[in-house]
C-alpha cells in the first residue's frame, strides 16, 4: 500500500540546472577560482553546496565552504526561479497523484523557499504536504527523518 509519494526536485519534477551552473560559476569567480568544466558541475548537482565546492575544487575548508554557499545563494535568489523548468509531463503526474487522495511531497538539498516559488508560479504548491529541503525535520505528521531514516507514517 503507498502511503505517500516523496519526490527529489531537481531533475525529477524540474530541471534548474542552467540556473545552477550560472550559480556555481558566479561563486567560483568571486572566490577567485578556476571555472569548472561544465560536465563536472553538472555532475555536482544534488550535493550539499560546501560539498560541491569540494567535489569542484578539492578545497575542504569549512570556511571555504560557507563562503561558497553565501555567494551561490546570494545569486541563486536573484536569478534560480527564471532559470528553473518543470518538466512537461510534472504538472499532470502532481494532480493526478494527488487527486487519488495521496500525500505529496518533496525532498530536496535546494532551500525551501526556492521550491515553494517555483511551485506557486507553477499553481502546484497547494498540491504538497511535504518540502524539506536542507534540513530535515518532521511535517504534518507524514514524513519523519531519524538520523537519516525516512518513514512514512
Amino acid at each position: 500500500m503507498v502511503n505517500a509519494v516523496v519526490f527529489d526536485f531537481d531533475y525529477t519534477l524540474a530541471d534548474s540546472s542552467a540556473g545552477i551552473l550560472l550559480c556555481i560559476d558566479y561563486a567560483l569567480q568571486q572566490m577567485n577560482l578556476p571555472p569548472a568544466p561544465e560536465s563536472r558541475m553538472r555532475e555536482s548537482i544534488g550535493l550539499t553546496l560546501p560539498k560541491t565546492l569540494t567535489f569542484l575544487t578539492g578545497n575542504e575548508d569549512a570556511d571555504a565552504g560557507a563562503e561558497f554557499t553565501r555567494l551561490f545563494v546570494e545569486h541563486a535568489d536573484r536569478i534560480m526561479a527564471d532559470h528553473t523548468v518543470l518538466y512537461e509531463t510534472a504538472p499532470q503526474v502532481i494532480t493526478t497523484l494527488r487527486s487519488g487522495g495521496l500525500p505529496l511531497g518533496i525532498v530536496s538539498t535546494k532551500y525551501r523557499y526556492r521550491i515553494e516559488g517555483i511551485l506557486r508560479r507553477e499553481a502546484l504548491l497547494e498540491h504538497f504536504d511535504i518540502n524539506s529541503s536542507c534540513q530535515l525535520l518532521e511535517i504534518h505528521g507524514i514524513l519523519r527523518f531519524n538520523e537519516g531514516e525516512i518513514s512514512i507514517t
